[in-house]
């Protein structure tokens, strides 16, 4: 039994970390532009990405978590266009010049290069995790869990 909670408590704490990171993303248009929001949004991504390995967790129960992905997937989806309108930085412009849309080459930071493919992997992979929950269960999965 308190496996059952361990797994469950998993999933649903991964539920939480996916929320925030595709919340933070959402939030990077409007927010005024400074270091410590690039950072931040870096530390989510790590735990955006934990969401992602710890979501399938919860599969066992897909049909009573399914719903929490509804307002999710396009959180995560805008989260990835986001990223996406971001890759002049993979160039190396600075990324608040790229979000300003005065980017120019080799005026940002290193991690500057980083941060694009990273946002768009780890919010990519929590979109395909949130579908999985979509898809038809095995008749026994969740029966099997419960009966442990």
């Amino acid at each position: 039994m308190a496996g059952l909670f361990l797994r469950l408590g998993c999933a649903l704490v991964s539920w939480i970390l996916a929320y925030s990171h595709a919340i933070l993303l959402a939030v990077v248009p409007q927010a005024d532009c400074s270091p410590a929001l690039w950072r931040t949004t870096l530390l989510f991504a790590g735990l955006g990405a934990a969401a992602a390995a710890l979501l399938p967790l919860g599969l066992p129960w897909r049909e009573w978590l399914r719903w929490i992905s509804v307002p999710l997937i396009p959180l995560l989806l805008y989260g990835a266009w986001v990223a996406w309108t971001m890759r002049a930085g993979i160039e190396g412009a600075a990324l608040c010049e790229t979000l300003a849309g005065v980017a120019e080459p080799a005026t940002g930071e290193p991690w500057h290069r980083a941060w694009p493919p990273i946002q768009l992997v780890v919010t990519l992979a929590c979109t395909a995790q949130c579908l999985r929950f979509w898809r038809p269960a095995p008749d026994s999965d969740a029966a099997e869990h419960l009966a442990q």
